[in-house]
């Protein structure tokens, strides 16, 4: 019988059972050690290599990564090593993978004390003791035995290969679906588990509620810039696939076991003094070689060019995962609908952008047209053409060592190519501009502009247009003296208002959303007189 040994293997693996100190239960683990912890290398080895460390030796990196170890001394794996780490990652995260911890930079914002961020890495913490990767590597071998022995079953009963085809492709979604509800029940277990973690520490377990808040209300904003950008998702299995619980549900789970979290005088309030002392001047968005994006513009530092934005829009930047690639910048103009992607190419020797253009785009609506982008006074003539044979660019990252002046001085504009498209009966319509970074000769940044319709191209695209074509270009010491935004604490004085300071955020819109998610403060509710809050400042003229 051909399932005989398959089976007999299940039984002898279902018996290979542990008991995890930190759940309680028997834990099954079709992993080594050896392996989990080469997994936890890899990712973090990639991780590192992508953003690298925010100011190794700062006071902010030593009060997080000090707050990670205390609360991680309490765990039931306290002997086994872990290293705790602040990435220089703008983005909302924080994660563990076997053997690390990691705060993203771009977390730090959306908390709003010492208890919080506590709550933060009692959850990451409850990841590694309760060993989630590993019981999501034995669900996932567990499913393709389970999936090899349907094949079998099938093959031996002479099943046609559509059957066969039809069952593992339903195989396949059930192990999918699987993993994704034991990832739920993993986020689950992680908050349980961080409760009793922060009792331990020392700090407060009704943090984990408004940790979950602090979630929600950044998911609110984060849901409006996705509509924004045009990321609806409207189908109900993606929803199904979702690794995490829904942030009113983890409100809800936490607020059941600790209950409401007590409210201080902003006098005695120390763990909120300390954590906001802690952030004050923390950049915001991504690392400045990916651009620093203000309220009507776009600085690419390594390009040394600053793209105007319109006016009233929301931009959001998604890293490429390598240090040397621009990334992806999304900007939107919510109340037009209009939407841009913004990002680089490598631009092949022969190649330039029309033809790009023309071969990446094959349904064009209209012929490739040459446009000239820039046009303000600089102290050098020099266009595109005559930078066409430059060497590939080779710039150090950006330091302060690389202040010094280029010996070419920036050209007053470029020449690029535009084109408008549309595809199969989508209504939408499309048109891409692209040209060559005039200091970096093997490089091409290309816009991605979305129009919802025929009738918002034709009522937008030539205003939208004409502010795009306007860039300016910089030395490299007037693009590295930009600086990033920063994260301000300041306090409330008395008839502050929300409204009113969520106003003077350096973004385009959604500024309220924005104001509220970084200080977790809901809908209807003011601020405090005396009680300091977060907001994000523009020091560049």
């Amino acid at each position: 019988m051909p399932l005989r040994p398959l089976l007999l293997a299940c039984a002898a693996l279902l018996a290979a059972c542990s008991h995890n100190p930190a759940t309680g239960s028997p834990m099954l683990s079709l992993s080594t050690q050896t392996e989990q912890r080469n997994i936890g290398d890899a990712t973090a080895q990639s991780h590192l290599k992508a953003e690298g460390l925010y100011r190794p030796g700062s006071a902010t990196a030593a009060y997080v990564t000090g707050l990670c170890n205390q609360v991680y001394a309490v765990t039931e794996a306290a002997a086994e090593a872990v290293q705790c780490n602040l990435s220089d990652d703008g983005s909302f995260n924080a994660f563990a993978t076997p053997g690390y911890l990691f705060v993203h930079r771009g977390l730090l914002p959306f908390m709003s004390s010492e208890d919080e961020l506590a709550a933060v890495l009692g959850h990451e913490a409850g990841h590694l003791t309760a060993r989630h990767v590993a019981r999501s590597l034995t669900q996932q071998r567990a499913t393709q035995l389970i999936l090899m022995g349907s094949a079998v079953a099938l093959g031996a009963g002479g099943a046609d290969p559509l059957t066969m085809q039809t069952a593992g492709n339903m195989g396949s979604t059930a192990g999918q679906l699987g993993m994704a509800r034991f990832s739920r029940s993993h986020e689950t277990e992680a908050d349980a588990i961080a409760r009793r973690y922060l009792q331990k520490a020392g700090y407060n377990p009704a943090a984990g509620v408004s940790m979950a808040r602090n979630m929600l209300h950044y998911g609110n904003y984060a849901a409006l810039q996705a509509a924004a950008f045009g990321a609806e998702d409207d189908s109900l299995l993606d929803r199904l696939k979702s690794s995490h619980p829904a942030s009113p549900e983890r409100v809800a789970a936490a607020l059941a076991e600790t209950g409401e979290p007590q409210s201080l005088p902003p006098l005695q309030d120390l763990s909120r003094q300390r954590y906001l002392n802690a952030i004050n001047g923390l950049p915001w968005g991504p690392q400045r070689r990916y651009g620093i994006a203000r309220q009507t513009e776009l600085i690419l530092t390594r390009q040394r060019i600053i793209l105007p934005l319109p006016e009233g829009t929301t931009t959001h930047y998604l890293s490429s995962g390598h240090p040397r690639n621009l990334g992806t910048w999304l900007i939107a103009h919510p109340h037009s609908g209009v939407s841009i992607r913004l990002t680089s190419l490598p631009m092949q020797s022969g190649s330039n952008p029309a033809s790009v253009i023309e071969k990446s785009l094959p349904t064009l609506r209209s012929k490739t047209e040459r446009i000239t982008l820039g046009g303000t006074p600089q102290p050098s003539g020099a266009t595109l053409d005559d930078l066409a044979l430059a060497e590939p660019d080779t710039t150090p990252e950006d330091t302060d060592a690389t202040l010094a002046e280029d010996d070419l001085a920036p050209p007053t504009e470029v020449i690029g190519y535009t084109a408008t498209h549309r595809f199969l009966n989508s209504p939408k319509r499309w048109r891409t501009v692209a040209f060559g970074a005039p200091t970096r000769a093997n490089e091409m940044l290309v816009y991605t502009i979305t129009y919802p319709s025929e009738e918002a191209m034709q009522r937008e695209d030539a205003n939208l247009m004409a502010v795009l074509k306007n860039v300016r270009f910089l030395t490299r010491g007037q693009a590295l003296a930009y600086k990033p935004l920063q994260i301000h604490i300041f306090h409330a004085a008395a008839g502050d208002s929300v409204t009113r300071q969520a106003s003077k955020l350096p973004v385009g819109a959604y500024q309220e959303e924005l104001f509220r998610a970084l200080n977790n403060l809901p809908t209807g509710t003011e601020m405090q007189t005396g009680q300091l809050y977060k907001t994000i400042i523009d020091l560049n003229p």
